[in-house]
């Protein structure tokens, strides 16, 4: 069974830099099963990558990374992600765990899990919730400038009871990163326990 881990938090509080190491550490330790032709065993599964490639495809906005696209262009792609939402509350996280289950890695990460619906729906296969924070260097949380702080992807889960926090300033990448590979080990190991 897949050990998938919902990444939550506020825009830029270290998510992808979270997920990130816990893919090079599975990758670097030779998680794999045996006989995976793929030689890769962990995944990263991005909803708003996801929303990205759905507005590429129906000619909504050009085929850029999320980086280069305009404040306009970034608008765009909130937009249709809300009113994909609207449609079906669902919509792109059933998308997610479709993949996940289409992969069948042993590990899956969804790094920007927003909603409620998203984060029970990662408890509801047996995951886990881990909220990543950051921090400003007077100990307040950084709000990032590049969203509205008050939209809804930023404030819907920031009560949320999670299962596990990763906390740090802004710009200590590295102890994000080490604090993701310890919690993965913790997870990892709980999840080898229940099997034996």
């Amino acid at each position: 069974m897949t050990l998938i881990l919902g990444l939550a938090g506020r825009a830029c509080h270290g998510k992808t830099t979270a997920a990130n190491a816990i893919q090079q550490y599975v990758k670097q330790n030779a998680f794999c099963r045996e006989n995976n032709p793929r030689n890769d065993d962990c995944g990263i599964y991005d909803i708003g990558g996801l929303v990205l490639q759905y507005c590429i495809a129906n000619k909504l906005l050009p085929n850029k990374k999320r980086s280069d696209l305009t404040d306009g262009e970034k608008e765009v792609l909130v937009n249709v992600g809300k009113a994909q939402r609207e449609f079906r509350e669902s919509f792109w996280i059933d998308q997610i765990f479709q993949k996940i289950a289409d992969d069948n890695f042993d590990v899956a990460i969804i790094p920007n899990v927003r909603y409620l619906n998203e984060a029970q729906r990662v408890k509801s296969a047996g995951g886990h919730v881990i909220r990543v924070r950051s921090l400003n260097p007077d100990g307040s949380e950084y709000i990032s400038p590049d969203r509205p702080a008050n939209h809804p992807s930023e404030t819907e889960l920031h009560s949320y009871n999670a299962d596990y926090f990763i906390l740090a300033r802004r710009g200590e990448d590295r102890l994000v990163s080490e604090q993701a590979v310890t919690l993965f080990s913790y997870l990892w190991g709980l999840k080898k326990n229940a099997r034996d």
